[in-house]
């Protein structure tokens, strides 16, 4: 996902509805921060820390998409720019939560799920871009996690 996409200017707070093209994006919550996860056989830890965010997305438009990954990047207060992680996301089955990752969203049908970064450990002013999934749309939303 390119960091040049169209956007509104101010970012959308935790509980806004923020649409990005024919979708339509939102965050009940703060993040979830872990450092180590544990599984059955082995643990994942990770470079930084972990960073789980729960997101729902609905498509507003007439076609059915698949939710990529790709299309999400966090920014923290200094520039740095973090693409999702697979790592963490073997986590998610740990905690008995649903990726986001390749979900297929319908027209009206909204769906809930968790996608995962890994950060540095003590990166704050966390803005979440999430992107519309329409192939060749430059738009996309600008979420503050609060933290």
């Amino acid at each position: 996902m390119a960091s040049s996409k169209k956007s509104s200017s101010k970012p959308f707070a935790i509980g806004d509805y923020a649409q990005a093209g024919e979708i339509r994006w939102r965050i009940e919550k703060e993040p979830d921060k872990f450092k180590e996860l544990y599984g059955d056989y082995d643990s994942k830890r990770a470079n930084g820390i972990f960073i789980f965010i729960e997101l729902t997305g609905e498509m507003t438009g007439v076609d059915s998409l698949v939710v990529s990954t790709s299309e999400f990047l966090l920014t923290d207060k200094d520039g740095a720019i973090y693409e999702t992680t697979n790592n963490g996301e073997e986590g998610l089955v740990e905690l008995d939560r649903k990726t986001l990752s390749r979900e297929q969203l319908n027209p009206g049908v909204p769906i809930t799920g968790w996608i995962v970064f890994d950060i540095e450990e003590d990166a704050t002013g966390l803005i979440l871009e999430a992107g519309d999934l329409v192939t060749d749309s430059d738009e996309s939303v600008f979420i503050d996690l609060g933290v």
